[in-house]
């Protein structure tokens, strides 16, 4: 044992991490509290033994005045409160102990030498613990205590400090049981702002003492610092710990904000002087996430976000030759601009949305008044700008409407353009099944199987001409067909809607469901697939037949980033081992379609043929359009396959190829590839930067401030907290009482977020399930809980002290947790 005065120049494996930085503290002459520290071999002795060694408490008796302030026992390992792992509360600590209870205090603290939780956090940090030394000091009798971080931790490039402040112990701000008082300094001490709790009320004078001993331990060790601090009931500082903060990045959510601010504007203003030189004039544009943010995930790659475009939205993408088969007017002002990312989020343009809906006949500065239309019932209600094909879009057109957006005069003459469209539907409706059936599919499958009977190459060049030629035949080809196939499907299917509504009233709805379930199995990819996974969980089929059908699938489809099953059938697996299929459930529906399609039928008088139509057609389309996707998701495979032997051939790191669009892909071919490594990296950084930005659903042109300040009125959908990591991350939410419920730890999974009270070390098992791309949820707690700060090592989001946090979440909702702006948002 040696007083810590004494142990300044010890080497750390004799006195741990703690008790080498305390005495480095007071020999620089900072208060510290007096104490010793019992060494390494001490403690293995003591825990060997059962006992402590003769002499040891009467040199504390001689040296401490215990029985006035109480003692501190604390642990001591070596790669504790380390720069890079922190080891937060794995090991005990007794705070108060009394002269009597001292034994029994430090006997407790060594049998912490073989904790669980903290051979766990090792091995899920991949840190080395060491072995144990004890820290025995007087305690500090504190007014108030806290921490103080010499550098936001959650925004290195912030200037200034951060100082969380609790009355009396700064146990409970520690552990998370309490929620601090924040004070936002200056380095010179001066208060810029305050928030959370309304206690303790730090003076000038103690704010401006606590910046300048925490700026002289920062100087001393070089690099930046939190700090465990109180003030004693005389009002003197007193440092109990100080560590090299253990994660401090500059999240740049204040910059990535203007950075997306600025480049919507300008995107904006640059779209819309373009539509105006073809002859389309409004007043601005409206960004919706629509149900683009479905398809491609909220923070696609910019490889699927270019897919999307180049293979639907703009120059000649699926949507714009498809629909003109059809009998749309869509030209160059599709060119570009349909859907952007917006801080790395996909949302799409209402103006050039709409324009897709523009039929043959109506010049385009006419149809300027149909958009305008739009974008003024959107100011009145957001809402209709999600799902505007079903809510906002009016594709059949009343003659009063009509009349009121281009006046009597016009409104007759366009009421005749409609009916002739319509009439083209029809006609187009028969042509494309046999289309489709006949020519589409064998000739796509042929086009496959040629590529993929293409012999192995490691040549850059000829690698690069596939990923071409599959682009291409997407775009040209399976897109064109899918566009055609579901506009036709929702034309069917509302005006079978409409029909049931006039003829059954309030049974239309279960009509309707009847007449569109039980579809064919040889039509129904989905229910294919799900029966061939009951199979593999019966033991009826293998798992390579099942890869070989439906390897080409994968959770997220069109983002081309995120692996196939035939990559990793691990997912695979498991949804055969949940999924539930009653193969006689199919016949059942057969039987219920055949029913009430006999029943209606009998009932439809003059409209029968119609409505046998109608039935038929709906019944071809809705599942037309699966098996269109089922078929083009074989490409984006093959397209992903590519893509990671050119990154090979390139010797970029693993994923880096996602962050070039397909055009720079092509590129490549050529040998363009000067510079692009860099730009894929930076692309990748300010990604990971902006995922932090909250980016309101609908976005008004004229009012882009809107992108990264929460909304004051959410609707409950967002529940504000603390921040305490830079990362972001969505998952289904697991809520878990307490750390001995197995029930709930049973359901707890990687990528999930954990939603509970608050943590202690007993928990890090749990966080360690949860992993990296999951996140953590408690209701108290702040930026040095423990929960924080393994958080923080673990890369992983969390937002803790979200009031009420476990009754407003619920196990199986999604969330985003956004730790940069210090919100849960409720997705689902």
């Amino acid at each position: 044992m040696i007083r810590i005065n004494e142990a300044s120049g010890l080497d750390v494996s004799r006195i741990g991490g703690k008790g080498l930085r305390l005495a480095q503290l007071m020999a620089a002459g900072h208060r510290v509290k007096p104490g010793f520290i019992i060494e390494t071999d001490d403690v293995t002795e003591i825990l060997q033994g059962g006992q402590i060694p003769e002499g040891l408490i009467a040199l504390m008796d001689e040296q401490l005045d215990i029985d006035t302030f109480g003692a501190a026992v604390r642990s001591s390992a070596h790669g504790e409160d380390g720069g890079q792992f922190a080891f937060p509360g794995m090991y005990d600590t007794r705070l108060n102990v009394a002269r009597a209870e001292i034994v029994e205090a430090i006997l407790e603290c060594v049998r912490g030498a073989d904790s669980m939780v903290a051979a766990a956090y090792a091995d899920q940090t991949g840190a080395f613990s060491g072995r144990l030394a004890l820290v025995v000091q007087e305690m500090v009798r504190a007014r108030s205590a806290g921490v103080l971080f010499t550098v936001d931790p959650m925004d290195a490039g912030h200037s200034g400090m951060v100082i969380e402040a609790v009355a009396g112990l700064g146990e409970d701000l520690v552990s998370g049981r309490r929620e601090p008082r924040r004070y936002y300094v200056t380095d010179e001490g001066r208060l810029t702002s305050v928030e959370g709790a309304d206690e303790p009320q730090l003076s000038d004078e103690q704010l401006i003492e606590l910046v300048r001993v925490a700026s002289q331990i920062r100087d001393q060790f070089g690099v930046e610092q939190d700090i465990e601090w109180a003030f004693d009931q005389d009002g003197q500082l007193w440092i109990n710990q100080s560590r090299d903060v253990t994660v401090a990045k500059a999240n740049g959510v204040v910059a990535v904000r203007s950075r997306v601010i600025d480049a919507l504007a300008g995107h904006t203003e640059r779209e819309l002087d373009r539509l105006r030189s073809l002859g389309l004039d409004v007043s601005g544009d409206v960004y919706s996430d629509q149900n683009i943010a479905e398809i491609l995930t909220p923070h696609p790659t910019l490889m699927a976000s270019g897919l999307f475009n180049f293979e639907f939205a703009h120059g000649q993408g699926g949507i714009r030759t498809g629909r003109n088969q059809m009998g749309y007017a869509v030209g160059n002002e599709l060119e570009t601009g349909f859907q952007l990312l917006v801080g790395g989020q996909p949302r799409c343009s209402i103006v050039h949305d709409a324009l897709t809906y523009r039929i043959d006949g109506i010049p385009l500065d006419e149809y300027s008044r149909m958009v305008q239309y739009y974008l003024d019932r959107i100011v009145d209600d957001p809402r209709l700008a999600n799902y505007p094909e079903v809510h906002l879009y009016e594709q059949n057109p009343s003659r009063e409407l009509l009349a009121e957006i281009f006046g009597t005069g016009r409104a007759d003459a366009i009421t005749d353009l409609y009916d002739h469209f319509f009439a083209g539907i029809r006609m187009v409706e028969m042509q494309a099944i046999g289309e489709c059936r006949d020519e589409f599919l064998p000739r796509w499958d042929g086009f496959l199987e040629q590529q993929q009977a293409m012999p192995e190459t490691g040549e850059l060049s000829q690698l690069v001409q596939r990923y071409q030629v599959l682009a291409h035949g997407l775009r040209d080809d399976a897109c064109r067909m899918f566009v055609k196939a579901a506009r036709l499907g929702f034309f069917v299917y509302a005006r079978l809607t409409r029909m049931l509504q006039e003829m059954t009233g309030d049974q239309a709805e279960a009509n309707l469901a009847a007449l569109t379930s039980g579809i064919p199995l040889e039509l129904n990819p989905n229910l294919q697939f799900n029966l061939e996974l009951a199979a593999l969980a019966e033991g009826r089929t293998s798992l390579d037949s099942v890869l070989a059908r439906f390897g080409h699938l994968a959770v997220h489809e069109l983002e081309i980033s995120v692996p196939r099953f035939k990559d990793d059938s691990t997912a695979l697996v498991e949804m055969a081992e949940r999924v539930q299929v009653d193969p006689g459930q199919q016949e059942a529906m057969v039987d219920r379609f055949e029913r009430v399609q006999a029943r209606l039928l009998a009932g439809a008088g003059s409209r029968r043929k119609e409505l046998a139509t109608d039935i038929q057609v709906a019944r071809t389309y809705l599942p037309l359009r699966e098996l269109v996707k089922f078929q083009y998701l074989r490409a984006y495979a093959m397209m992903r396959d590519l893509s990671l032997q050119i990154e090979r051939q390139l010797g970029w790191k693993p994923g880096l190829i996602f962050n070039l669009n397909p055009e720079e892909v092509f590129g490549i071919r050529s040998g363009n590839v000067a510079g692009m490594e860099d730009l894929a990296l930076a692309r990748e950084e300010f990604r990971q930067a902006s995922r932090g930005l909250y980016v309101p659903p609908v976005i008004f042109s004229d009012q882009l401030d809107a992108i990264g300040r929460l909304p004051d009125d959410d609707g409950g959908k967002i529940l504000r907290g603390i921040g305490v990591t830079d990362q972001v991350c969505e998952g289904k939410v697991v809520v878990v009482d307490r750390h001995d419920n197995q029930e709930a730890f049973a359901q707890l999974r990687a990528g999930c977020v954990l939603v509970t009270k608050t943590t202690d070390p007993a928990w890090v098992p749990m966080l360690g399930i949860v992993g990296s791309t999951g996140g953590l949820v408690t209701e108290v707690g702040g930026v040095l809980a423990h929960g924080a700060i393994y958080a923080r090592e673990a890369n992983m989001a969390a937002v803790l002290n979200v009031p009420g946090a476990t009754q407003r979440l619920e196990t199986g909702m999604t969330v985003r947790v956004n730790g940069p702006q210090g919100c849960v948002e409720i997705l689902s």
